[in-house]
């Protein structure tokens, strides 16, 4: 099984065992099937995938079966929306709360039994996200700060390298002040900052070698030019 959705989607709500591509956009899934690692896990495998409302994953799947590495190709019709609404959590196979992108910011599988509408609205983006919490469900979401349990997506918790959202509890983000860094950005910790002027001159030449061995060791590859690119807008604010 593959769930085709975002990772910020997949943190706060996906079935169980169901295999996550680590996608920011959907435009990445191509990118991810066509890994040495992907075919190996899906030749000759029967999959099934998963979106919210069925229309990506009838893309996924179509771009599946023209690669014929799997034995056969379905998707859920009708997505996560329309078998919730049919089945609630079907005894557990659904785990947490589903990704809408309005300002309700999720919906748990009861919503949908009380006439809860769950489709996305189609102009709405990520950082709109108004994150009041949905109604109670098993939660599954991790704060990026501290790893506690935490599903609910704030429009000030975002990665300060990339904007995406990110899941911060009350505690970390009195504690981290913003500085924020998503899954994908995990790695500049250390020494991405948006905040440069919290420090000293020494911390920020520390900062820029940092970004300088980073860029060096990416330096070939049409395919990392924009990771090249970021980090060298960075390096240009600490300058």
């Amino acid at each position: 099984m593959i769930d085709v959705r975002n990772a910020r989607e997949v943190a706060i709500g996906h079935f169980e065992g169901a295999l996550d591509p680590k996608t920011r956009h959907f435009s990445e899934f191509t990118r991810w099937l066509d890994r040495d690692e992907t075919r190996q896990q899906l030749e000759g495998k029967r999959v099934l995938m998963y979106c919210t409302g069925g229309v990506r994953c009838e893309k996924a799947s179509a771009l599946l079966r023209r690669r014929g590495v799997a034995a056969s190709v379905e998707h859920l019709q009708g997505g996560i929306h329309r078998f919730q609404e049919a089945l609630g959590d079907a005894e557990g196979f659904w785990k947490g709360k589903m990704f809408v992108f309005d300002r309700r910011g999720a919906m748990a599988p009861r919503d949908f039994q009380h006439g809860g509408e769950g489709e996305p609205s189609a102009g709405a983006k990520p950082d709109a996200i108004a994150g009041a919490p949905a109604a109670a469900a098993e939660a599954v979401g991790r704060c990026i700060g501290c790893g506690a349990t935490h599903d609910v997506f704030t429009p000030d918790a975002v990665c300060v390298v990339c904007r995406e959202p990110c899941l911060v509890c009350a505690a970390c983000r009195a504690r981290l002040k913003g500085e924020y860094h998503c899954e994908f950005h995990e790695h500049l910790k250390g020494c991405y900052f948006a905040n440069l002027a919290a420090f000293d001159a020494a911390a920020l030449a520390a900062q820029r070698a940092d970004l300088a061995a980073l860029i060096d060791a990416i330096h070939r590859g049409r395919h990392l030019r924009n990771r090249r690119r970021t980090l060298a807008r960075q390096i240009a604010r600490v300058d």
